[in-house]
């Protein structure tokens, strides 16, 4: 496979000599050194999407090897190879054939003669991201990502009036391509298959949606969408070109951000920019958790379980719900900012263990004071919802005497909210190190937009910002007396905020609470513009 642009096939059957000869005439020659294109396929769409026909035509067109995972299995089992046998075994026992079963039967068929000649194409085959994921790992990597689109209620209309005759196997249509009304006996033999009702089919869609986003995340650098319900020479014809493209197979880079800063840090005007920015699907916890619960899914009735019953709901569910959220077509298609999570060294866990990794984390550093005087300042708007502050942001003659301020604004509130935050925020910028910028938020809105832009294009490095040139090194009497009168203070609080503490792990959080207290922190300018309040910042959520 790597090297069929210089390859020769010889007879060793031959006579030596005349083996020898051949070898000798192909060493003469001079290869281009250009490979020759072989197409390798993916086709995917939902049940009826025509799939089928347009198999049959990119075969017809370009010759490459059509493979179904079905006809492959059958042929190992028939064949009774070694797959095939493991294949039977969970066939005869009533159980589905693994994955890694089923792609080492594709992996089995792909490696044949026809298939490394002529190429080949895949049908309707990763269908989850698993699938996917395993075939990457086995090396099966394609040139050529199709998928098909059609809206789900002409998905429902093709597939309620199929008609197959059992007897040639041919299937009709009885509205787009009907039976001969005249054959009496084919009328009359026709059969309506159980999985090509209305209800059968919603099902059916429905689980094709819950998966081809994560599909496509994994292809989303040679995948290229056709209308399905074009004429189905017109879908070939764009197929085909797409075909005799090469792709480049470099993956476009798709921002996967999470934003992080203490309350009233200004988390919601920066998202608000990066959003316009990139484009990136705005994914928030609490707005995830409410849509759940509204609709009644299977996980939003988990958590009103514990809602109801006045418990947090657990930080496993919060993470489903965002991973599920993850997996919808705009989100792999677009990228997503994940905002304000994870907030615990529990929730950094979770979402590792659910393969949720961001490319940046931005966190944005307020000082404390700052952060308080920007909360207890603000107020609401009971009538409209509208966000004032009474410095930076003043409201209208005729509102301010109906203005009221929320009980989480108080100084005494926010200073709790304060010190939760950096109790957790070790464990946050310890995971995510390599990939955290702390970005300094006591500066005008667009200067903390303009950072956080290159940071996530990649110019600015994941490192912290505001850092003052590095300074000659000090005389042995100049570092004796900083040791004195800095650092030795400065472990000796950590010792006592540990021995207070108590924790479970201790040379951890001492670690923490030495990176979260370092002196030498980012410098602050308290001179620049205060961000204007948003009320998107005022709306965090806690779920």
């Amino acid at each position: 496979g790597n090297y069929e642009h210089i390859c020769q096939k010889f007879d060793g059957q031959l006579d030596k000599q005349a083996i020898a000869d051949t070898i000798a005439a192909f060493l003469e020659s001079v290869p281009t050194g250009k490979a020759a294109f072989i197409p390798r396929v993916i086709i995917a769409g939902a049940p009826a999407s025509g799939k089928g026909t347009q198999c049959e035509l990119i075969v017809e067109k370009f010759g490459v090897v059509h493979i179904s995972t079905g006809d492959a299995l059958r042929a190992e089992v028939k064949a009774e190879t070694e797959l095939g046998a493991k294949a039977k075994e969970c066939m005869d026992a009533g159980a589905l054939v693994p994955d890694d079963l089923i792609i080492n039967i594709v992996k089995s068929r792909l490696a044949q003669e026809d298939c490394q000649a002529q190429g080949w194409l895949l049908d309707g085959f990763p269908r989850t991201g698993a699938q996917a994921d395993e075939m990457k790992q086995m090396g099966i990597e394609a040139s050529h990502f199709v998928l098909l689109e059609v809206p789900d209620e002409i998905l429902v209309e093709r597939c309620e009036g199929r008609r197959s005759d059992p007897e040639t196997g041919k299937i009709y249509h009885l509205k787009f391509n009907p039976p001969p009304e005249d054959d009496e006996a084919l009328m009359a033999r026709l059969v309506h298959r159980s999985d090509d009702t209305a209800e059968a089919m919603g099902k059916r869609i429905g689980m094709y949606k819950d998966n081809v986003g994560s599909v496509i995340g994994n292809y989303e650098h040679i995948c290229q969408k056709f209308d399905g319900q074009l004429d189905k020479q017109a879908i070939a014809d764009t197929i085909a070109a797409f075909l005799e493209s090469v792709p480049t197979g470099k993956a476009a880079f798709i921002p996967r951000v999470i934003i992080a800063g203490a309350p009233a840090s200004g988390k919601g005007t920066q998202c608000e920019g990066i959003v316009e920015d990139f484009g990136l699907v705005h994914i928030s916890t609490g707005d995830e958790l409410r849509m759940h619960v509204r609709q009644g899914t299977p996980l939003g009735l988990q958590a009103k379980g514990y809602m109801d019953s006045g418990g947090l709901v657990p930080d496993s569910l919060i993470t489903a719900i965002v991973k599920e959220r993850m997996l919808h077509q705009d989100v792999v298609e677009k990228g997503w900012l994940l905002d304000g999570f994870p907030r615990t060294a529990g929730q950094v866990q979770a979402l590792s263990e659910a393969e949720v990794h961001p490319d940046r984390v931005v966190l944005l550093d307020v000082p404390d004071e700052i952060l308080v005087e920007r909360c207890t300042g603000r107020r609401l708007d009971p009538v409209t919802g509208a966000i004032y502050h009474i410095v930076h942001n003043p409201p209208p003659e005729g509102v301010a005497d109906r203005l009221v301020q929320r009980s989480d604004d108080t100084a005494e509130a926010m200073s709790k909210r304060i010190a939760t935050y950096h109790e957790n925020l070790g464990a946050i910028t310890t995971y995510y190190q390599t990939k955290c910028r702390r970005i300094n938020g006591v500066r005008a809105p667009k200067a903390i937009r303009e950072e956080v832009k290159a940071f996530i294009e990649g110019s600015l490095p994941p490192t912290m910002s505001g850092v003052p040139p590095r300074r000659a090194m000090p005389k042995p009497e100049e570092a004796m007396a900083f040791v004195e009168t800095t650092m030795m203070p400065f472990i000796v609080k950590g010792c006592a905020a540990l021995c207070k503490t108590k924790p479970d792990k201790p040379l951890e959080y001492l670690a923490h609470w030495m990176i979260e207290n370092n002196p030498n922190k980012p410098l602050v300018d308290n001179t620049a513009d205060q961000a204007p309040v948003n009320k998107n910042d005022v709306n965090e959520e806690r779920a």
